[in-house]
């Protein structure tokens, strides 16, 4: 057995000679938070771009038939865009609205607010019909041609002086060279009535790799304003959420951090990682959100020392994350510090779809032991031995569905290589860590 663990063990020296050192690292969205940044786990910032030059945004690969998306966003922080449904037909009403038209419906309690936990709802589809899984609020799926077809007025006020009327008449999906939205655009009053094409892929257009195509409504431009679906993890920027300030929880306009939709983040607190607890990877967009800091009535801002772990779901690779310092307004600075976990070094991965990670790594004084896994494991068994086959460390222990942590104290070992060798039905994963005092 001790030849065997050397074995695999000096394979995997050779092969995952790799240690995790905290990387310092900033971003700022400028004064006044007025810019967005697209920022990736491993490559820093990406794209920068002014979050002022948009109303309002199509996203360019939606998902047809029952509990799928076709998302129209609003840009409801920054240029104030508020969205109402006028509840009329546009086909009869479109040219010929009137402000009487519009009496009771523009209350702001009848306001569209797209959802803070997820890209799929947008303004324009809080108000579908749940009953009906082909409503996507805008319009509806025709099982036929497989396109979406759309006959509602929706009023776009932008602060308190400029409305728009629009209507989303179309969604075509196929073929390939043909998907596009097609949205009819104009000024309350009639003026520059105008029919925009959107096409996901199309000269001098292409959005194939974007999550949304974005429009300013005071010029009709069509935007591309992100940075490849494949080059960022995270999105420094300003959006709506709920904040409870002096006892009231309201809705408000907040700085903070979201999340790409195949990135899920876990949470723990106080920097330290509980002995056997269990974080739920979570895919709400706001995981992160802005709450991991707070303003005490004179700068500097307080910041908590929660670690975010950050799953990219398609690399299948972990990062952490942890808030150093904000700057806020005055030059929407973000600090903080991150590490690469990578990913598990495995001997086996059948059917118990885990992934075994440490942090850190070299470790000093303690070593969390991060699982995660898919479906729970009654019985797991970890044993970590060193490079002399010498047993350091055995427990045995059940893990739940998500991410379980095990603290392991370390301060007594020597310096070195270490095997962390883990059993769970039968079947054994192995990681290499080091310890530097």
């Amino acid at each position: 057995m001790k030849k065997r663990l050397l074995s695999i063990l000096s394979l995997l020296v050779s092969q995952f000679a790799f240690a995790q050192t905290w990387v310092y690292d900033s971003v700022s969205t400028g004064t006044s938070y007025a810019n967005d940044v697209y920022y990736s786990m491993d490559n820093g910032a990406t794209k920068t771009v002014a979050n002022n030059n948009w109303h309002i945004a199509f996203q360019m690969a939606p998902q047809f038939g029952p509990s799928s998306s076709a998302s129209i966003l609003a840009n409801h922080a920054v240029n104030n865009v508020q969205v109402f449904s006028l509840n009329l037909s546009a086909t009869a009403k479109f040219a010929t609205l009137t402000a009487s038209d519009t009496i009771g419906k523009t209350n702001p309690e009848r306001e569209l607010v797209g959802s803070n936990k997820t890209w799929n709802i947008g303004a324009f589809n809080k108000n579908k019909d749940q009953s009906n899984l082909f409503d996507y609020g805008w319009g509806k799926y025709n099982q036929t041609t497989n396109n979406l077809s759309g006959d509602s007025i929706y009023l776009v006020k932008i602060g308190t002086t400029t409305a728009y009327k629009i209507w989303v008449q179309e969604y075509v999906s196929h073929p390939a060279d043909s998907i596009a939205w097609k949205v009819r655009i104009a000024t309350f009053s009639g003026n520059s009535d105008t029919t925009l094409i959107i096409p996901r892929n199309k000269a001098p257009y292409n959005f194939t790799d974007r999550l949304f195509a974005y429009v300013n409504l005071g010029t009709y431009e069509i935007l591309d304003r992100e940075p490849s679906k494949s080059n960022w993890d995270l999105l420094f920027t300003r959006y709506k959420d709920t904040a409870t300030q002096m006892g009231l929880t309201l809705t408000m306009n907040v700085s903070g951090v979201l999340q790409h939709p195949n990135v899920s983040v876990a949470e723990a607190p106080n920097a330290a990682m509980p002995t056997l607890a269990n974080l739920s990877f979570i895919d709400s967009i706001n995981t992160i959100g802005y709450d991991w800091k707070y303003f005490p009535g004179t700068y500097p801002y307080v910041v908590s020392n929660t670690n975010y772990f950050v799953k990219n779901k398609n690399t299948n690779t972990y990062s952490v994350l942890q808030f150093t310092a904000f700057g806020g307004s005055a030059n929407g600075l973000y600090t903080f510090k991150k590490q690469s976990l990578g990913t598990t070094a495995i001997t086996r991965q059948v059917n118990n779809k885990a992934t075994i990670l440490t942090f850190p790594n070299p470790a000093n004084e303690n070593l969390s032991i991060l699982l995660d896994v898919v479906h729970p494991i009654a019985q797991a068994q970890l044993s970590i031995v060193s490079l002399t086959g010498v047993v350091v460390y055995q427990t045995g222990t059940s893990l739940q569905a998500g991410l379980n942590t095990i603290s392991v104290g370390t301060a007594e070992w020597a310096n070195g290589i270490y095997l962390l060798q883990t059993k769970m039905n039968d079947e054994i994963q192995v990681q290499k860590i080091s310890i530097q005092h």
